[in-house]
């Protein structure tokens, strides 16, 4: 521990650290402050800016552990004050703990200097955690959520966006891009290397609500901050991945495979409803802070031919690897349409690879893992050559521990077919009631998520079948 005399000397500021031992998060929010932001954008930012503060207050850990900056990019980039004043100069002591946390209103005019925020965004976290390393304080790793409408425009803003990158590989900070409408996700990709999220409308407030940004802001355990010593200790001595969320995030997965019949015979209100209903899952997981963390979704199409979906906002198909798997909060889900026939077998081995490569790069990360889930859902028969071999191949699987298919029937499915795809019977769903099944699924996840690995859980009741048992 450093001499006390000495801390305050070089830190004159930062005494009242004294009184709260806790570990901290320092974040800062680098908003966009042009004037693209100007009317219903930036109202609802501010109501979601305080809306974060409230939700900060309520929980006694994370008011004393998160600490929060701004820095708002417009015609000016200024650090603001968030003890109720304007704007303050770029240190570490722009940082409030979350309980004294006072959000200034924000503005909208001018253009976008974001590559400028971002090198002030940086300064502040050097600075800030040369100060907590200095009390001897334990820093989590800190966090940038950077919010904009648009493109950079100031010069050089490549620069600070490959200097932002560079500093998560590092893993000094991680930084959480996230495009409003009209934002140039390219562009946004170039901050991080996570890929951006794009917010639905301006619902500004749900993205600063909680349980949503809980797992962004702060950890909540000191077991955790330690599992994260130990992710960061063994990627060290690895190739860095793009796949950020495996550092920082040390809980067992749970890779979750749609296989999805969207065959002709699927058109009209079959399409439909399934689309609906597969948009509420992420919605329903995200209300659970242990499954947002653990369920992985990935998405194989079966119409026509076989093919996975990207499940990340970008569209189009993506490689069957791991990578096309998405956590929860990422996850959005892509339009289906219906066309072609019904090659399931291809579909089946398909989801087979995407798991196997999923399972090994999670288990070379030191990673647990929940068995994996397939939920298959088909109004037909497959009409595939050799889909009866994919159908044992997934059957072998299941009895090797290795995954769990959950077979569901809609309108004319052949049940007999669909049968030979799992150990457990397939049941027959009633009528077009996707929803129900998706809660269902998303309830099971739950359960399965909140259990220890390997443990055996009881799932609810189907609920939504045609004749329940």
């Amino acid at each position: 521990m450093a001499d006390m005399t000495d801390i305050e000397t070089a830190f004159p500021d930062v005494q009242t650290n004294l009184s709260n031992p806790e570990p901290r998060c320092p974040v800062v929010l680098l908003l966009d402050g042009s004037a693209s932001m100007q009317g219903e954008k930036i109202r609802a930012l501010n109501e979601g800016v305080a809306r974060l503060s409230h939700y900060l207050r309520q929980d006694r850990l994370l008011s004393l552990r998160v600490e929060i900056a701004i820095v708002a990019a417009g015609e000016e980039t200024l650090v603001l004050d968030c003890q109720g004043g304007q704007a303050v100069y770029p240190t570490g002591d722009a940082f409030v703990p979350a309980e004294d946390f006072i959000p200034p209103p924000l503005q909208a005019h001018g253009v976008r200097k974001l590559g400028e925020g971002m090198r002030l965004a940086l300064k502040l976290l050097r600075d800030r955690k040369d100060e907590l390393r200095a009390l001897g304080d334990v820093c989590y790793c800190p966090r940038i959520l950077l919010v904009s409408d648009g493109a950079p425009n100031d010069d050089g803003w490549e620069q600070a966006a490959d200097a932002a990158v560079s500093e998560e590989r590092r893993r000094e900070v991680v930084v959480h891009p996230v495009g409003v409408e009209g934002a140039d996700m390219a562009a946004l990709s170039r901050f991080s290397i996570r890929r951006p999220l794009k917010l639905r409308g301006v619902a500004f407030p749900a993205l600063f609500e909680f349980p949503e940004l809980e797992s962004i802001l702060a950890p909540d355990s000191p077991d955790y901050n330690r599992r994260y010593d130990e992710m960061r200790e063994r990627s060290a001595e690895q190739p860095l991945t793009t796949d950020v969320s495996l550092a920082e995030n040390p809980e067992p997965r749970c890779p979750v495979v749609l296989l999805l019949d969207t065959s002709d015979s699927m058109g009209g209100e079959g399409i439909r409803a399934l689309n609906s209903a597969v948009a509420t899952l992420d919605q329903n997981l995200h209300a659970n802070q242990l499954a947002s963390l653990r369920v992985e979704i990935a998405l194989v199409a079966v119409g026509g031919t076989a093919r996975v979906l990207d499940v990340r906002g970008r569209g189009g198909v993506v490689e069957p690897t791991g990578d096309a798997f998405a956590p929860v909060d990422s996850f959005i889900p892509p339009t289906l349409e219906a066309d072609g026939l019904t090659p399931l077998g291809e579909g089946m081995r398909l989801a087979l690879r995407l798991l196997r490569s999923r399972k090994d790069e999670l288990r070379g990360q030191g990673l647990q893992l929940f068995r994996p889930w397939i939920l298959l859902i088909s109004d037909g028969a497959p009409n595939d050559y050799g889909w009866e071999h994919a159908a044992d191949a997934a059957k072998d699987e299941e009895r090797r521990n290795g995954v769990s298919v959950y077979p569901v029937g809609v309108k004319d499915a052949n049940m007999t077919c669909l049968a030979r795809f799992s150990t457990r019977p397939p049941l027959k769903l009633r009528g077009y009631d996707f929803k129900s099944l998706f809660r269902w699924l998303s309830d099971s996840l739950q359960i399965t998520s909140g259990s220890r690995p390997g443990e055996v859980v009881q799932l609810p009741h189907p609920a939504w079948t045609e004749t329940t048992a």
